[in-house]
């Protein structure tokens, strides 16, 4: 009998005009299932290279993790009994995925027919070989009872390439919500005993303080860093490869300090074994399904310490532990814990600047500004903070108040922001870096400007969104073709530079000046822009993949400002009937920024000696910025550049100083 994930396979396959084979659609099921990810990032691959024995499914570049996840499937269509995956056929697939990596590496793709996906998966490898960590993904419908990847050598020279296999227990308990059952074993000798005390009991859980060896931690993220943070195929692609410098310098030079200065781990269990000691306290035996909620940035570092051959026997890690014990909604529960316990260490760059006045303006805005649908009034949720719009709806009990109030397909996030505002300003190039880059990039100009926040602005933000979202949502349904009239099926992996080029290309056509708030109070696109849009997509497309002078992997080419210009070549002439209309900026142009953003005003000593001069009278810098401020008048111009975070601090400091009445030679104050 066909099981439930083989006939979604199926399913997924027979109603796709693109797979040829049955794997494609159990790919996708799973991948929709298991990740918090849109199937259309990933790019499927068809086709193989019989000479090279080299063999791709799928891959997915994450640009703001710098992970590059690379697919082989090994799937049964009609199993009539359980069937158990081979080590033989396992090898021989792992060896086709490696040896795509090995010809994109050293060029030999390049015999390759152009056209075919295989050379462009190779193409886009080797574009990202430099800063990307590779993980090999074996995906099969197979069950495997002896394989573990800590067990195979990768065998990749010169790549920091990980192994990950999904076999169909592990697949089907995560769609099912269901826990692995696995047990760790807990050292009870005299010098390594774990003792934990219980500081709170309920039906659900139970809750304790304890503490793990840093050495211990580290062989076990190396063991196995996917089922240990996260039970599910997405925690991959949350691993930074970056280590954290301050907790590496405490590591190596003050490692007694450690448990001071961390502010430890929150994890689950399902189950543990304990001996009872006194009261609530225990002495730890072993631990069923343990996993790392919060802390994953801790538990990273301390494994690039212990591959530095840092000492790490001395270091311990403060961790509260919480047992669940209502085992029917531990899924639930484990998700919930995690989302609600981030509170210790910013995973991502966009975390810290949250707080920025521009940010909180937008949040307090869009709690006072309603919208109107069909006669339906609701309001749009800005998520300032990574999950605070499911932390909202759980203290509204999910109430169908809250889901009527905020829907949650008009939530938006500050990188979903991040990304309309630069289509708008016109910077698909710079879009195109990824979602964490160009935050920052947007960041660092509104953090300098006092851009008052007011119900017009926040109305044309919604509407910069809407716009946004309804170009992707054409796209999704767009068959886009080349002029040859032939399908282009590897559109589905740039789908988001078609979507930011045309936004900021509809923002060119119109000088900023389409109506944005009028976009808000329809909340939806009228149809004569809607017409406009499902013409220009396909001219963007078209431009996208023909005007590659260098022919190099297409998202790489929408990096470029030459790809921008290439669009504004076509001189079309679209009449969107906006003359009389006002332009639209999000910001103006920071003249001041512009003036130090320039190497030979940065590296100008005047300037910062009239600085230091300045302050004297205004006291308006910090101790701080008064050092750096002296390091930059004291520099020599034979120095080498400067780091990327010494240049922002200084620019920063110089942006601070102008708007405070630092008025410098060229200023126009």
């Amino acid at each position: 009998m066909i099981n439930n994930i083989q006939s979604k396979s199926i399913e997924y396959t027979e109603k796709s005009d693109y797979f040829i084979d049955t794997k494609y659609g159990f790919l996708t099921y799973c991948i929709e299932q298991l990740e918090d990810l849109d199937i259309e990032e990933i790019k499927i691959c068809l086709g193989s290279s019989l000479k090279h024995n080299a063999a791709i499914d799928a891959l997915y570049y994450n640009a703001d993790e710098n992970i590059m996840n690379l697919y082989i499937v090994d799937f049964v269509k009609y199993p009539n009994r359980d069937i158990y995956l081979k080590k033989s056929d396992f090898l021989n697939g792992l060896e086709t995925l490696k040896n795509t990596v090995e010809i994109a590496l050293n060029g030999k793709f390049r015999n390759l027919e152009e056209s075919s996906d295989m050379y462009d998966s190779c193409d886009l490898i080797q574009s990202y070989r430099k800063e990307c960590i590779i993980v090999l993904n074996y995906v099969t419908n197979k069950m495997n009872e002896s394989i573990r990847e800590n067990t195979i050598e990768i065998g990749l020279t010169n790549v920091d390439a990980q192994l990950r296999i999904y076999d169909y227990n592990y697949i089907s308990n995560c769609i099912k919500g269901n826990l692995l059952d696995n047990k760790i074993i807990l050292d009870s000798s005299a010098k390594d005993k774990i003792y934990a005390l219980r500081i709170s009991k309920s039906d659900d859980f139970d809750v304790y303080l304890t503490y793990f060896k840093g050495d211990w931690l580290a062989k076990l993220y190396k063991e196995d860093s996917v089922r240990l943070l996260e039970a599910n195929v997405r925690s991959y692609l949350k691993k930074t490869s970056k280590v954290n410098k301050g907790i590496m310098d405490t590591l190596k030079f003050s490692p007694e300090e450690f448990v001071s200065y961390n502010n430890g781990l929150a994890t689950v269990v399902t189950d543990l074994d304990a001996d009872v000691i006194q009261g609530e306290n225990v002495l730890l035996k072993s631990l069923t399904n343990f996993q790392i909620v919060n802390g994953g940035q801790t538990t990273a570092t301390l494994y690039e310490a212990l591959r530095d051959n840092v000492d790490l026997s001395n270091i311990v890690v403060p961790t509260k532990m919480t047992l669940i014990k209502n085992k029917e909604h531990a899924h639930e529960l484990i998700n919930n814990i995690s989302v609600y316990s981030n509170t210790q260490t910013a995973i991502k760059r966009s975390d810290p600047p949250s707080n920025y006045k521009f940010y909180v303006d937008i949040e307090k805005t869009s709690n006072l500004t309603w919208a109107n649908s069909e006669g339906n009034q609701f309001m749009w949720f800005f998520e300032r903070t990574n999950g605070q719009y499911n932390t909202a709806r759980r203290r509204a009990n999910y109430s169908k108040a809250f889901d009527k109030k905020y829907p949650k397909n008009r939530k938006f996030t500050k990188l979903e922001l991040a990304k309309a505002v630069a289509a708008w300003m016109q910077l698909p190039d710079q879009v195109s870096l990824g979602n964490e880059r160009n935050f920052e990039e947007v960041t660092r100009i509104v953090k300098n400007q006092d851009i008052n926040v007011s119900e017009y602005y926040y109305k044309n933000i919604v509407g910069a969104l809407l716009l946004f979202k309804e170009i992707d949502s054409f796209i999704r349904k767009a068959n886009l073709k080349s002029k040859k009239g032939l399908i282009d099926k590897p559109y589905i992996s740039y789908k988001g530079n078609v979507v930011t080029y045309t936004m900021s290309y509809i923002s060119y056509l119109t000088s900023k000046k389409l109506d944005l708030v009028e976009l808000f109070e329809k909340q939806n696109l009228p149809e004569w822009l809607h017409n406009i849009v499902s013409e220009l997509v396909y001219l963007v497309h078209e431009n996208l993949t023909t005007s590659n002078p260098s022919m190099a992997e297409i998202r790489m080419w929408a990096r470029k400002r030459d790809c921008w210009n290439s669009l504004l070549d076509l001189n079309l002439n679209i009449d969107f009937n906006v003359h009389n209309n006002e332009v639209f900026n999000f910001y103006e142009e920071n003249k001041h920024e512009t003036f130090i953003m320039k190497n030979e005003n940065l590296r100008d000593n005047a300037i910062w000696t009239n600085i230091l001069l300045w302050n004297v009278k205004s006291s308006k810098l910090t101790a701080k910025q008064i050092n750096m401020v002296k390091t930059m008048k004291n520099m020599k111009p034979t120095r080498k550049n400067l780091t990327k975070k010494q240049k922002e601090f200084a620019i920063d400091i110089f942006l601070h100083a102008t708007n405070n009445g630092f008025e410098y030679e060229g200023s126009t104050m």
